[in-house]
Formats: C-alpha cells, sequence, structure tokens
C-alpha cells in the first residue's frame, strides 16, 4: 500500500482542497479522496483533479509525526488539551475543530448507513450488476451454512440464491460505527412452492471508497 495527496479544485466554490489516502494505486486512492469529499457535502461533478503524488516514505513520516500524538492519545487526554490550552480551544493540533470532527463522524455514519441500505436494495431486486459495483474485490461473506471469499464468489453465491428464489429484505434496525454497519432485518425467501422468513444479523464492513468488505449474517430464528 501506498500514500496518495490528491488536490482538487471546487468548480462550485473555486476552492483547492487536498485529500490523502493509502491505496494500492492512485486511481483507488482517487476513488477514496473523492468518497471523503462527497460524504463532507461536495458534489462529484464539482471535484477537479489537479495533481496526484505518491508520497515517499519522508513525506509520510513527516505527516504521521504531525498527527501522532493527538491520535493516539487517549480520549480524555484529548478533551482536555482541547479546554486547556487557551491557543487551541475547541480544536485539535490538526487545525479542526471538536465540533467538525464529530459533524464529520456523523456524515461518515450516515454515508455508511446508506450504503448498507444500497446493499440491501439491490441485493433484494437481485441486481447483480449494482452488487457487482458494491463488493470490494477481496469482499468475503460468511455466513450459517457456507463461506464465500473474493468478490466473483460472492456473486456466484447470490446469484445461485436468485436462480431458485425471490428474495426480499426488510431492514428493521441500522447501527454504525466507523466503517462497520451492523443491521438487524428480516429475509423473506419464497422457491414458488413455500415461503420462509428469517430474522437475521449482518455485519457490513466497508473500505474508504464505499464497497463492502466483509459480510458476517448470524441467523436469529426462521419460521
Amino acid at each position: 500500500m501506498d500514500t496518495f495527496k490528491i488536490t482538487f479544485h471546487i468548480k462550485e466554490t473555486n476552492e483547492t482542497i487536498m485529500e490523502e489516502a493509502c491505496a494500492s494505486n492512485a486511481n483507488q486512492a482517487q476513488q477514496m479522496c473523492e468518497t471523503s469529499l462527497r460524504w463532507k457535502g461536495y458534489k462529484k461533478e464539482d471535484l477537479i483533479v489537479e495533481k496526484v503524488e505518491k508520497l515517499t516514505n519522508e513525506n509520510v513520516k513527516r505527516l504521521i509525526g504531525k498527527r501522532e500524538d493527538f491520535a493516539l492519545a487517549p480520549l480524555a487526554q484529548r478533551t482536555e488539551h482541547r479546554t486547556s490550552n487557551p491557543r487551541v480551544v475547541g480544536s485539535n493540533p490538526t487545525g479542526g475543530t471538536l465540533e467538525k470532527e464529530l459533524t464529520d463522524e456523523r456524515r461518515w455514519s450516515r454515508y455508511m448507513k446508506d450504503k448498507a441500505r444500497e446493499y440491501f436494495e439491490a441485493f433484494s431486486n437481485g441486481h447483480m450488476e449494482k452488487l457487482g459495483e458494491l463488493y470490494a474485490e477481496n469482499v468475503s461473506l460468511k455466513d450459517w451454512v457456507s463461506e464465500h471469499e473474493g468478490r466473483d464468489a460472492v456473486l456466484a453465491a447470490n446469484e445461485s440464491l436468485f436462480a431458485t428464489h425471490k428474495v426480499d429484505v426488510k431492514v428493521n434496525s441500522i447501527f454504525g460505527d466507523g466503517q462497520t454497519v451492523v443491521c438487524e432485518i428480516e429475509i423473506l425467501l419464497n422457491d414458488g412452492s413455500k415461503k420462509e422468513n428469517l430474522l437475521v444479523v449482518d455485519v457490513l464492513v466497508f473500505n474508504q471508497a464505499g464497497q463492502v468488505e466483509e459480510i458476517r449474517a448470524y441467523l436469529g430464528s426462521s419460521n
């Protein structure tokens, strides 16, 4: 994995913004940075890439050095730092504010929940193309009957299910924590001769590009 810094020009506001991402290549880094800016409120059509830089080890060390003391400090210590230092009241050493951090965290959580709902909608509709877009290449699936590794294997498992059953997913509740979303769902399976209702808890783990990297499904009950 390499670290990339990408400079964007925002058409609507005529501003320049720099984003960083760790990725295997520049295209993946650009996608991750665009996703980050979109959940911050920017429109995709307004993002123009001006410059893509692959950072050297020295650049990365310098960036980490600016942040590690703050990022690795206990929460109580970080809170104390914000409130006790008169020069950085309500702020952190990277220049952001506590309010902004909380807002960004909520936006990220909301974005992940929206991606989870998008996934369940595609699954309910048997939309293989959309599922292929939502799955990361290294996605893994583990449920109460089988395990699958990789996008092709997971898509094949989905296609096998859709070939024999009509599937309808109802999301009862959804909880987000960072890039992990936990969903209480009901899955109605209909093979034409009988119907089965499954109560399931799905744990979805997303990458920074908003793709599903891991699915863990736990069966609660069926009838």
